[in-house]
């Protein structure tokens, strides 16, 4: 059954896809930052190891 074609469909199609492309987009940096946190973590895991001193210190 095909979708009627008029310039409301149209329009919200267009809009769902540019919802979607940001969504995926975020997603994607959500990722990376995850990554680059777990490198963080290892390397802080590593100097602590070696020193007995944390890089980061909480306060």
């Amino acid at each position: 059954m095909a979708l009627p074609k008029n310039i409301k469909w149209t329009e919200k199609l267009d809009e769902l896809r540019k919802v979607h492309s940001r969504l995926r987009d975020d997603l994607r940096k959500k990722e990376e930052n995850l990554k680059l946190l777990d490198l963080l973590l290892d390397i802080q895991k590593m100097v602590f190891e070696e020193t007995g001193k944390p890089i980061i210190r909480l306060k």
